[in-house]
């Protein structure tokens, strides 16, 4: 059973934010509207309304932008929502279920709870689980969002916003999932550099195997090493026939990242899809709920022990000052002016004598094209990036 934050006097002094003496003079003079208070929930409509016994109210959407506030009047057998400049919002009547009509005849419902989309800011206090053989594997995610296993992918959980239906947010969804792979492993444990030509191209694989034609454009970036995984991400333009039903006035984004966790024959892949005005708002969803990922396996992206101090005799003597050097077995290092980062073997790069920077010597027939950008702006407008004649959004 999901615990929802219980609607409290509390929450509705915040989302009221009311000031007002509405009704005239002293809550002595005010009439009774006690079947009306509450938070009603409009059905099929992304939209709340909250009314309290002192004749205030105000109305709420899902995105958590508000309508009003405003006062109260009562009538026989119904009541006025009034703006504050003395507009009608519109009337509320009782039914006979207990449930109110507006003007419009849409039914609103009461609610002992204000759910509203999904944001950054929730808190993860729910937990589930991934499917099939990586069952014992769990995240954390918003009490905003459902999760389940997905009907089509394996080793999966599939998120949706719970209060999707009627916004844009129906047309998202977070994906994460444990995906075979096969032919990589003896190119990851040669350091960075040479893991990062191969996360490009495993991460290309992915975007073909999972979406296909329905990737209009794609760009990769943002390798890492985080110490005992690998992680890069893409972003995607889809097609919106990626929904098979729908009438989208934007484009549809993704991003997807992909981790991998050393030789298990498995990497973790997280796919963000959603209308280009809440891709960012999901994707640092996302972030957060893979933060808090319980998988590990005790495997390190350095392939040797990091010495203590660099060993080169071309130390400047500032401690922030960053370069490459060669250690005794002739293999590359990077000093970042704080610590040390294994970057290949010497066989499989060097350092450049003129420049002081790591080139690599192996590319294995590997070219990133224009699809790789290491200063991508994910979130710039998607004209920089599209196809001359493809018009804005590839449209």
């Amino acid at each position: 059973m999901k615990r929802w934050k219980k609607y409290t006097s509390l929450l509705l002094a915040l989302v009221l934010c009311l000031c007002l003496t509405a009704c005239g003079g002293g809550k002595a003079d005010l009439p009774d509207i006690s079947g009306y208070t509450g938070c009603w929930k409009v059905e099929n409509e992304p939209l709340y309304y909250v009314i309290n016994e002192n004749c205030e109210w105000s109305a709420v959407n899902l995105y958590g932008e508000e309508i009003g506030p405003g006062y109260v009047e009562a009538e026989e057998g119904s009541i006025k929502l009034c703006m504050e400049d003395g507009s009608e919002m519109t009337s509320l009547r009782k039914t006979d279920d207990g449930n109110l009509r507006d003007t419009d005849d849409n039914v609103l419902v009461l609610t002992d709870y204000l759910m509203l989309l999904p944001t950054p800011e929730d808190a993860l206090s729910e937990t589930a689980y991934f499917s099939d053989k990586f069952s014992d594997v769990s995240i954390n995610y918003p009490i905003q969002m459902t999760a389940g296993p997905h009907p089509n992918v394996h080793n999966a959980v599939s998120l949706n916003a719970v209060m999707e239906d009627g916004t844009d947010d129906y047309y998202t969804n977070i994906l994460l999932t444990f995906q075979p792979i096969s032919g990589y492993d003896p190119y990851m444990v040669k350091g960075a550099a040479t893991a990062e030509t191969y996360m490009v191209r495993m991460l290309n694989d992915f975007m073909d195997s999972m979406y296909g034609d329905k990737i209009l454009k794609s760009i990769g970036t943002d390798f890492e090493d985080h110490g005992d995984y690998y992680s890069i991400t893409g972003y995607l333009w889809f097609d919106s026939s990626i929904f098979p039903s729908g009438d989208l006035s934007q484009p549809v984004r993704g991003c997807m990242e992909v981790r991998y966790y050393g030789p298990t024959g498995y990497a973790l892949v997280a796919t963000t899809v959603a209308p280009e005005s809440r891709i960012k708002n999901y994707f640092e969803i996302c972030n957060n709920i893979l933060d808090t990922i319980s998988y590990s396996t005790g495997w390190s992206t350095a392939p040797k022990d990091r010495p203590e101090q660099p060993a080169y005799s071309g130390d400047s003597g500032d401690y922030g000052t960053a370069y490459y050097w060669y250690d005794e077995d002739g293999d590359i290092w990077y000093w970042n002016g704080y610590e040390n980062e294994f970057i290949s073997y010497g066989s499989d790069g060097y350092i450049d004598s003129d420049s002081g920077e790591y080139m690599e010597s192996n590319d294995a027939g590997w070219d990133y094209g224009d699809s790789y950008y290491e200063d991508y702006d994910p979130w710039s407008d998607p004209g920089d990036y599209y196809d001359e004649g493809q018009g804005d959004y590839f449209g």
